[in-house]
């Protein structure tokens, strides 16, 4: 418990408490130093998501740093796709006179890349942290665990030949890439959060102006407000703008880049909103949703999301933008893993790779049909792993009388909490309401003031305003609830973050 509570320093970890054996690490740092030496350049292959652009930043600044000239790239969503091209990683590297390639937040799926690239007569040192296929690439060198996030890796790596390698992206890119927030990933996020807090990098000052705070940065800022902004770029236009902007020494680059960044979001949370409205029409009753349709690639993953939230179904959505090849995006429920599903039509699939609760594919148009009839049969055969409700857990029972400051100081502790170490939740019953209406731009949240005979406190429900008309006229209460301080105009305040409520 004591270890959870005051989790070790990452910089106490070894490889071997990731899951990676030292014969790994040797034969990386070999091709790394072998690199220096010849002054051969390295291409540093990344992905164009928040854990990927982390990745990227992180081994380009330690490499650079470590006096090797390294040339980072972020591929294009479009024009790229997903994952390890080798046309592209020759081409690059032969331009910039570079020996070696580091994939960082991909490869270890790509093995007919890889080998393509060592016939064109390079060397591939890959770190990735996704699942491996099959077929294991014949790299180099694999530097490689499911155990943390793809820019996690790259700091295990980079912490090698650079005392400054920044474990503050480390943690950014855990939280958004939605890692569980025990063993070394709490490690990692705990300080990662403290340095992020003190930190100086123009991007890093440039973000917090954006989301307009100026309060301490923690789990949900950098889940809702800071990692969308970093995702925004490669969703919708080119993720090599995010690097720039975490690059940077120059704070004007930065706030521009920043802006624009912000700029995107917004267009990004629009495109959202009303794709998810016209996907939800289009929900059948199958155990796994499948949908397809005219959607844009770069939101076809957070669409998925929101059929996972909406029905707590897994959820497939398939872009079918382009004539010849289409694009498809996975979101699941806790124990059913959607890449197992995916992975099971591997046959007629261009490509595909992920997690157990995310995954992402490619297939040709004319195999649509027969992916749907698979991804059925999948479903049937394993439907009893789907069969669930979605269920909240609980804690404790606590009274009204006992939430205090000491209390609420004392839940601290569990902080960072989230995926895999959710807050400690309370079933508190027998609650006076005092007031109540809903907030927000479209009205959707539930503002209370509950409370008994001798104290109150301020309480809101996020997306329950459709619960005002059903409590309007209630005077006992009880409710399902978080606790946390919430700051406004320079005054701290406890306050009741409600998850359900029992009339």
């Amino acid at each position: 418990m004591n270890l959870f509570l005051k989790p070790p320093s990452p910089a106490s970890l070894t490889i071997n408490n990731i899951g990676i054996l030292q014969k790994s690490l040797t034969k990386s740092l070999d091709l790394i130093y072998e690199a220096k030496k010849n002054d051969t350049g390295v291409l540093i292959y990344g992905d164009y998501d928040v854990d990927g652009i982390c990745a990227t930043a992180i081994m380009w600044e330690a490499l650079h740093r470590f006096g090797i000239r390294a040339y980072p790239y972020i591929p294009n969503r479009f024009t790229d796709g997903y994952g390890l091209r080798a046309e592209r990683a020759i081409k690059l590297a032969t331009k910039q006179n570079a020996g070696l390639v580091i994939t960082v937040d991909n490869g270890i799926s790509s093995a007919k890349e890889v080998e393509k690239i060592k016939q064109a007569g390079l060397h591939v040192l890959i770190t990735d942290h996704h699942r491996e296929h099959e077929v294991s690439p014949s790299a180099d060198s694999v530097f490689h665990t499911t155990e943390v996030c793809g820019a996690a890796i790259a700091w295990f790596l980079a912490r090698e030949f650079d005392d400054n390698a920044d474990i503050s992206l480390a943690a950014i890119a855990s939280i958004t890439d939605q890692m569980k927030l025990v063993g070394p990933t709490r490690s990692i996020v705990t300080e990662g959060l403290d340095e992020l807090n003190h930190s100086e990098r123009p991007g890093i000052l440039a973000l917090r102006e954006t989301i307009n705070t100026d309060k301490r940065i923690g789990v949900y800022e950098i889940g809702y407000l800071i990692g969308p902004r970093i995702n925004a770029a490669g969703r919708l236009e080119d993720g090599i703008e995010a690097l720039r902007m975490l690059c940077t020494t120059d704070i004007t680059r930065a706030s521009a880049l920043a802006n624009k960044l912000n700029v995107i979001n917004l267009q990004r949370q629009n495109m959202v909103d009303g794709a998810v409205k016209k996907a939800i029409g289009q929900v059948s009753k199958e155990k796994i949703i499948v949908i397809d349709d005219d959607y844009h690639e770069g939101i076809i993953g957070l669409i998925a999301g929101k059929l996972v939230e909406e029905f707590y179904r897994p959820a497939i959505v398939i872009s079918t933008l382009s004539k010849q090849i289409l694009k498809g995006s996975a979101r699941s429920v806790e124990g059913f893993s959607i890449l197992n599903a995916i992975a099971g039509q591997k046959v007629i699939l261009e490509n595909f790779g992920g997690h157990t609760m995310a995954a992402g594919f490619s297939l040709l148009t004319r195999n649509l049909d027969q992916f749907k009839e698979g991804i059925k049969e999948f479903a049937d055969k394993y439907s009893k792993d789907i069969d669930s409700e979605p269920t909240m857990g609980v804690d404790m029972k606590l009274d009204f009388s006992q939430i205090k400051d000491e209390l609420v100081e004392a839940l601290s502790l569990f902080e960072p909490t989230g995926i895999g170490n959710p807050k400690p939740t309370f079933v508190i019953e027998r609650l006076s309401l005092f007031d109540a209406k809903t907030v927000g731009k479209d009205m959707s949240h539930l503002k209370m003031r509950l409370g008994n005979s001798t104290s109150q406190l301020d309480a809101i429900g996020f997306g329950m305003g459709e619960y005002l008309p059903m409590i309007r006229n209630k005077k006992d209460l009880s409710c399902l609830a978080t606790l946390e301080v919430n700051e406004w105009n320079g005054k701290k305040n406890i306050q009741l973050v409600v998850k359900d409520i029992a009339i």
